[in-house]
């Protein structure tokens, strides 16, 4: 007679399972245990057996050269009935449950039978440690008492082994989630990453497929799962299904339909198990070639209580629990954050790839705007010098009253200023545009700025400032009129921004390596929220604005391009109110000092 199913059988397997017991190798401890069993209960045959799902499978016996048995034929299959109880068949022959079993009427011949079931914490029985004799017999109260403490004892080391089991998987599970992570982080690649993940998760949970994906939200605010692309693992099952998932590998595979398991899932977001889908009224159809379900397990993944993506797995041998739900914590946290870090990389290339086309399209503006700069002030040129032959020949001309000559005086000082500024556009133009070339030779630095200093002295002359140069002889090799400019503007600024009655000073020196130009004063001064874009082109400090001093920013923008093309650097020191002091440096090169 076949023996009926315990009322709770698919706990029981799931149960049984978590022991990764069945169809492990044979161990010493258990041999020794039956060998001890048959000893003390006088019997040739002694086994442990562990009753699955269809069969009875041995994990240590004594008189016996078969490792299984189908269940239906198992006499442990009815002692599994009553885990408190120890079953014994004295004559297997006289009892209606097995006389007709061929384990009694065949070869075996057994007639004997004493099992004492091996009970898990939560009540379920394993299978049983029991003992078989071909003779009818009974078993004295010392050996049924004997029998069954052997049998806790099983129970002891197997909860010990399935410590043991747990801590293994879990340093596996913890080992390969750093892999994965520092893997994704040093290689960035999210394909190789979950898919590694996803081979993982099928480990631990002993599963024949399954899937991990991106959750996202259409434009109703339905949820979906995007299957492939940067979140997510093949889940092809055939080759038509490979085919489809290749298709879409680069935009990625996406499920809308919610009327599924894992639609469950996303509407519910709620763990989802079902261990009977083809009764679970949440289950949809199948897609034609999907392989057969028999169970189903649903992880939602969270990010600080968002539902960034749903982990899927499929057909494990007596189903899923919330024990390993539970287990499975940190796999599913580590999928939640890589897919926040996909998500965060998604993000800044989106950022990058904008910038990007900014930038492109911010060079273009600037190119053209050199270009349009270049060209006005060309044109500007051509009339600001005809303008100024005829003021010459104004001059020149017999009759010009006094007032006329002041007239006259006015618009050719107002000229040449427009004429400098054209000047300085221009040149900052070709300087941008990188078609400014330094024509380079060796000259002496200290007579370069007595030229700018003797320039400037009649306009700084004409404000009461006294300018004073202090130059050592230095040879330097350079683009003397470009350092000139340098000099000029600097000159220009410091006597600009000093009031009557100040002074200017010019220093040159050198040493064995570089060329030091100085210029201070003790004008107005500098703010200092304007010192650290001072040198960028059109910017002028704020007091000169507030004062109305004329100056159009590109000076000192000049003073840095030109420095910097010669291998040098300028900086600035100064205290609004207090002047300023401004230092270029600029390498010797092929020029000796003298």
């Amino acid at each position: 007679m076949e023996a009926e199913l315990p009322v709770d059988e698919e706990a029981r397997l799931r149960d049984l399972r978590a022991y990764y017991l069945l169809d492990s190798e044979s161990e010493s401890t258990y041999d020794e245990i039956v060998q001890l069993a048959s000893q003390i209960c006088g019997t040739p045959v002694a086994v442990m057996t562990l009753i699955d799902a269809d069969r009875q499978w041995f994990k240590a016996q004594v008189g016996l050269d078969i490792s299984e048995t189908g269940r239906e034929i198992a006499f442990c299959a009815h002692a599994i009935l009553e885990p408190t109880q120890t079953l014994v068949v004295p004559d297997a022959t006289q009892d209606p449950r097995f006389a007709d079993n061929p384990l009694v009427t065949g070869e075996a011949n057994f007639r004997f039978y004493a099992g004492a079931p091996l009970v898990t914490p939560a009540g379920h029985a394993l299978g049983t440690l029991c003992v078989l004799d071909t003779v009818p017999r009974v078993l004295t109260e010392f050996q049924r008492s004997s029998l069954n403490l052997l049998a806790r004892e099983v129970m002891a080391h197997l909860a010990l082994r399935r410590s043991l089991e747990e801590s293994r998987r879990a340093n596996l599970m913890l080992g390969a989630l750093a892999t994965a992570q520092s893997g994704f982080i040093i290689d960035g690649d999210p394909s190789a990453t979950f898919t590694g993940l996803l081979d993982l998760l099928l480990t631990l949970t002993d599963s024949d497929y399954g899937f991990i994906g991106e959750v996202l939200t259409d434009e109703d605010g339905a949820p979906y799962v995007r299957v492939l692309g940067h979140a997510i693992t093949d889940i092809s099952w055939d080759e038509a299904t490979h085919a489809l998932y290749q298709e879409h590998a680069a935009r990625g595979m996406e499920f809308h339909n919610l009327q599924t398991l894992f639609g469950a899932a996303l509407t519910t977001r709620q763990v989802v198990i079902a261990n009977n889908p083809g009764d679970d009224p949440r289950r949809g159809g199948l897609p034609s070639g999907h392989p057969a379900m028999h169970a189903f397990l649903g992880l939602p993944i969270y990010v600080e209580g968002q539902m960034v993506g749903l982990a899927g797995v499929a057909n494990r041998e007596g189903g899923y629990d919330d024990a390993l739900v539970a287990f499975l914590e940190p796999f599913v946290a580590t999928c939640g954050t890589l897919i926040s870090a996909l998500r965060a990389n998604a993000r800044r290339r989106d950022a990058e790839e904008r910038l990007a086309a900014q930038n492109v399209r911010l060079r273009e503006l600037d190119a053209l705007k050199d270009e349009l700069l270049a060209t006005v002030s060309h044109e500007l040129r051509t009339p600001l010098t005809s303008i100024l032959s005829f003021l010459q020949l104004l001059r020149e001309e017999a009759g010009v009253t006094a007032s006329q000559s002041e007239a006259l005086e006015v618009i050719d000082r107002n000229a040449h200023r427009l004429l400098d500024l054209v000047a300085d556009l221009l040149l900052f133009a070709s300087i941008e545009s990188n078609a400014l070339t330094l024509e380079q030779a060796d000259f002496d630095l200290a007579q370069t700025a007595r030229q700018s200093v003797d320039s400037i002295i009649p306009r700084a002359a004409a404000r009461d400032i006294s300018v004073d140069l202090d130059a050592a002889p230095t040879r330097m090799h350079g683009d003397e009129r470009r350092i000139a400019q340098v000099i000029d503007n600097l000159l220009s600024n410091a006597v600009k921004f000093t009031e009557p009655g100040g002074r200017v000073r010019v220093r040159v020196a050198h040493d064995i390596a570089n060329a030091t130009i100085e210029v201070d004063d003790n004008g107005i001064g500098i703010p200092t929220a304007d010192l650290p874009g001072l040198f960028e082109r059109f910017t002028r400090a704020a007091n000169a604005t507030r004062g109305a001093i004329p100056g159009t920013g590109v000076g000192l923008a000049i003073v840095k391009k030109l420095t910097e093309m010669h291998g040098g650097a300028v900086s600035v020191e100064s205290t609004e109110g207090a002047g300023a002091r401004f230092c270029v440096t600029i390498p010797l090169r092929e020029g000796e000092a003298e």
